[in-house]
């Protein structure tokens, strides 16, 4: 049947089509996701704001096709939800005659390659997974009409050897890889059919077939190559440019260094979403629900079967374009696989992921339509085994039979599927942010004038609401309702969406604030509002009060316990933010340490970030610190600092007597014994040493290199088998010298307190000896009860590097001959006045100290103020204070880069877990160099 006759059925699967695509559109899907918003935000930029992007960096990286088509509806229709969906819509719709047009050209060689193309073209209009994507509003939507109009024309372009198909199929071609990151896969098919192609006719021309009269289109395919590469030409730049942005994404979901035997585990289960098992997202389908329904997939084996026949059939065909069938049939067969890989390897997200598996349509079709036409041939030819004479029309009417069948069942069950059940689906108002779109929507409505604006979200300036509120520039966002801010001035509205609700506690107190809670579709409170009066003070639990300042831009003013359940304790800070941050991205970190000063694990709070923080504010701020398994039960403090990753650096924190330390300690905070042991922690390396009821199942070794006098970390990893009944003492052996030895817990947890199948981690950190030899020692540990019984482990070698130290006196400049303490010497300095200006300080230590001492330089104007300094251990850390011998010289130098001018400097050591600093003999506590004259 020629295609023509297959214009009225193709009218009507499109029309059909457009009505899945276009029904409710304005409301199903529910709400509006993230994704879309910010899709919606970037187009506006394209059709109002004179962006020309050829690739978008912002939100992890975008192809840029369907934010120009979508941007071109924006110009004649206006900015709105509307308008985005619609052109996914219209992409979703044209992939139909896209379907049609690239199976016959591709398959032309097929002799029902009209049925084939009428089934496909079916099968991808009433596709769910299609479906889905067709009406969000997401630019993967392009992928496949553009992939599809390659082949086709990459295929009419090789049967007809016509150079407007074959620079169309490279334009086409090239700007695949403008739809949608799973389409850098498709230039692989594209090698596999042009090499396939280009094998078999060379074969063809060696066996000198006198059949072939179809000449090698070197210059189409010429035309072809040069056309792609042109067109992705201004794509290549940018990646040039912005090498970052390439791999961006991709880094972030692939499989990693040291995953490799994940790969064939998650193709398999990749494979699985064709008709066993698909994604499990619920907002991107009915989860679990595969690609193909069992009908579809049984006859995709079919078909699947059929195309392997006929290609193993075909091997030694002589035809004219035998070379264009054999490669249409192999890349057929690669397309699956080939278009598997993206999901396959992103397993650091949703797995299996439709998108990322979104170009396996439209030829992933062609298998199924292969099955079901052959079953329909297969029993006509059995019916016409029993018959004399044949209906001379029953090769048409059977294929439009079928054809009409598959597209009535397969639009009723993809539309009750769709708008039944998936969107029916109680979370997908949540999913797809329903609950900030109703807020976005109110809030246009409400006066905020002299109002401070609050709004929680678990994303910092959540594109939903920038694109549906109107007054989105005045919100302050209150990230994963881990943080609550109040004004220190007028009147304040808290908003919180049910997606991100803040601790019940917070706001036991605010019931008479409370001015909105209207209900989702579930019957849920899709939000809360609250609304406080200049004049209202905001009610708060307790707090217990430490005071800690930080460069005098945010004070820690208080904690309060929440609880410790599973392994994690939870806090909240109390803080208040004295000046404006010269940073936006500072971060609360908070450690978990122990009496030795030992950090047993860390966590951090920037749900309120700093670019946010206003003179006068109170920041509440949560923090949830995770206890590693067989943590022992203790007394432990929270070191609370505020660092900046954009400066890789920590604000000093000085206590209210003035020092200045390297954090503010809260509590004491009392760890109870652990109650589940069910897991054995991850170790660095295995051991099975057993002791009575007790056995070293593993440890780490945090380093093998070390030099005299350096720290040795080291945790030994124990579990009781049963009660122990005696207590354990412990030898650490490094060569011939005993280093260490105790109880486990540096005693303070004796074995016969643990209970039957409790795990604790014994953290050591010892102090080797100044005077130990260079060369490479072995580790052992030796374990003994008080029943006389012992053993032993190796647990490596330890590499002890020589110092070099400096016993002869330097010749300084300009002495000064000042003690620090009673432990070290300040006998000069040298002083270079240029740019930068250089201070060379030469110190000599006078007997040994345990403490590693940080020195300061603080550089101060003629209006004393201080405009540079320099904290840090000796050469930057790198040769602490702690490795000096009596009678060593260590010369430490720091530059500073100041304009012309007169300064003072100021000079001293200091303990930084304290701030506490080393006084000199007359109680001063720094060194002063006046009239420093920078010319």
């Amino acid at each position: 049947m020629t295609s023509k006759r297959l214009l009225f059925p193709l009218t009507i699967i499109i029309l059909a089509c457009t009505a899945l695509r276009l029904y409710q559109i304005n409301s199903i899907p529910a709400g509006l996701h993230y994704d879309v918003a910010a899709n919606a935000i970037l187009v506006e930029e394209i059709a109002f704001r004179g962006q020309r992007p050829w690739f978008i960096e912002a939100y992890a990286g975008k192809e840029v096709l369907f934010f120009y088509s979508a941007a071109l509806l924006f110009r004649v229709i206006g900015s709105s939800v509307f308008a985005l969906r619609l052109a996914a819509a219209i992409w979703g719709i044209l992939v139909v005659p896209v379907t049609f047009f690239a199976v016959r050209q591709v398959f032309r060689h097929e002799k029902n390659v009209n049925w084939i193309a009428a089934l496909c073209s079916a099968l991808v209009a009433f596709s769910f997974m299609h479906l889905i994507w067709s009406r969000f509003g997401m630019r993967a939507i392009t992928q496949p009409v553009i992939q599809a109009l390659a082949l086709g024309f990459l295929y009419r372009g090789l049967r007809r050897s016509t150079f407007t198909d074959l620079a169309l199929a490279g334009l086409f071609t090239g700007v695949s890889l403008y739809t949608y990151l799973a389409a850098r896969a498709f230039p692989i098919i594209i090698v596999i059919a042009l090499a396939t192609y280009i094998i078999f006719h060379h074969r063809q021309q060696y066996l000198r077939v006198a059949e072939i009269r179809s000449p090698f289109p070197t210059a189409g395919l010429s035309l072809f190559a040069t056309v792609t590469i042109l067109t992705l030409v201004p794509l290549g730049f940018f990646f040039l440019e912005h090498p970052q942005t390439f791999l961006a994404r991709i880094l972030q979901i692939s499989i990693r260094q040291g995953e490799s035997a994940l790969l064939w585990p998650a193709f398999t289960r990749a494979l699985g979403m064709l008709f066993v098992s698909g994604e499990p997202y619920d907002r991107f389908n009915i989860p679990g629900k595969p690609i193909l329904d069992p009908i579809l997939g049984a006859l995709f084996i079919i078909g699947l079967s059929v195309t392997i026949w006929r290609l193993i059939r075909q091997r030694n065909g002589t035809e004219s374009q035998y070379q264009i069938e054999v490669s249409a049939e192999i890349m057929l067969l690669a397309w699956v696989p080939i278009f598997l890989l993206p999901t396959a390897l992103a397993i650091h997200e949703i797995f299996p992921s439709n998108v990322r598996a979104f170009g396996l349509i439209p030829l992933v079709f062609v298998f199924p339509a292969r099955g079901l036409l052959a079953i329909s041939e297969l029993v006509r030819e059995k019916r016409a085994a029993y018959q004399d004479t044949v209906d001379k029309h029953s090769t048409l009417i059977r294929p439009m039979i079928v054809l009409s069948i598959l597209s009535v069942l397969t639009f009723a069950h993809t539309g009750y599927e769709y708008f039944y059940v998936w969107a029916k689906q109680d979370t997908q108002h949540i999913a797809n942010d329903g609950d900030l779109a109703h807020v976005s929507k109110d809030l246009n409505d409400i006066d905020l004038v002299d109002t401070n604006v609050y709004m929680s979200a678990l994303h910092y300036r959540h594109p939903t609401v920038a694109y549906l509120a109107t007054n989105y520039n005045q919100i302050r966002w209150l990230v994963g309702a881990e943080s609550l801010a109040i004004p220190d001035e007028g009147a304040a509205l808290y908003l919180f969406p049910q997606s991100a609700l803040p601790p019940d506690e917070w706001l036991r107190n605010w019931g008479t604030a409370l001015t909105a809670k209207p209900f989702d579709p579930n019957g849920n409170v899709d939000y809360y509002a609250y609304h406080f009066d200049a004049t209202e003070t905001l009610r708060l639990p307790e707090f217990r009060p430490v005071y800690t300042t930080f460069s005098d831009i945010i004070d820690l003013t208080g904690y309060r316990m929440v609880g410790l359940t599973e392994g994690i304790l939870t806090v909240d800070l109390h803080l208040k933010v004295q000046n404006a941050p010269d940073l936006g991205d500072y971060r609360i970190v908070v450690d978990l340490v122990d009496q030795w000063s030992m950090h047993w694990s860390q966590t951090f709070n920037d749900s309120y970030p700093s670019e946010q923080w206003q003179p006068g504010e109170t920041i509440i701020a949560r923090v949830e610190i995770p206890f590693p398994v067989g943590t022992p039960p203790g007394t432990y403090t929270l070191a609370v600092t505020i660092y900046s990753a954009q400066e890789d650096r920590n604000l000093p924190a000085t206590n209210m007597a003035g020092i200045t330390m390297a954090h503010a300690s809260v509590g004491p905070i009392a760890v109870p014994r652990a109650v589940d042991f069910s897991a054995l922690p991850q170790t660095q390396h295995s051991a099975h040493t057993q002791l009575g009821e007790l056995t070293l199942f593993g440890y780490n070794l945090h380093q093998t290199a070390v030099r005299p006098g350096d720290h040795l970390l080291l945790d030994l990893y124990w579990k009781s088998d049963h009660t122990p009944r005696e207590d354990l003492e412990l030898t650490l052996i490094l060569g011939e010298i005993t280093i260490e030895t105790g109880a486990p817990v540096h005693g303070t947890y004796p074995t016969t307190k643990w209970e039957a199948g409790e795990i604790v981690i014994d953290q050591h950190i010892i102090r080797l000896p100044r005077d130990i030899t260079a060369g490479e020692h072995l580790l052992s540990l030796s374990m003994s009860d008080s029943r006389n019984r012992s053993a032993s482990i190796e647990l490596g070698h330890i590499t002890v590097g020589a110092i070099e130290r400096v016993l002869t006196a330097p010749t300084p400049s300009q002495s000064t001959d000042i003690n620090l303490g009673d432990w070290v010497n300040l006998m000069g300095y040298d002083l270079e006045t240029y740019h930068p200006l250089l201070l060379r300080l030469h110190w000599k230590s006078l007997t040994e100290t345990d403490t590693d001492y940080a020195i300061f330089v603080h550089v101060r104007d003629a209006n004393n103020q201080i405009v540079a300094q320099h904290d840090s251990g000796p050469f930057d850390g790198s040769y602490p204070t702690s490795l000096w011998i009596a009678g060593e010289f260590v010369s430490d130098s720091h530059s500073f880069d100041l304009p012309s001018g007169q300064y003072s400097i100021a000079v001293g050591m200091y303990v930084p877990t304290t701030g506490i600093r080393l006084n000199q003999q007359d109680g001063q506590d720094q060194v002063l160099i006046h009239n420093v004259v920078i010319p």
